[in-house]
């Protein structure tokens, strides 16, 4: 996969917990970390877009 740089500006608090993550879970960079967080909410999205199809197909379908 090919990176590409990108800039962001984020509370101190933020950047300590993203510090701490990386260290204490051995990731290799603070980029690591933030891919990981984004990946983690698309994974999210992608479970609830699903539930909400099943919900809706048990909704209208049943």
């Amino acid at each position: 996969m090919q990176a590409e740089k990108l800039s962001i500006s984020l509370p101190s608090s933020l950047v300590q917990f993203i510090e701490n993550y990386k260290l204490t879970k051995g990731c290799k960079s603070r980029s690591q970390v933030i891919e990981l967080a984004i990946e983690l909410l698309r994974y999210r999205r992608r479970c609830r877009r699903k539930i909400n199809a099943t919900f809706l197909d048990c909704l209208y379908f049943d």
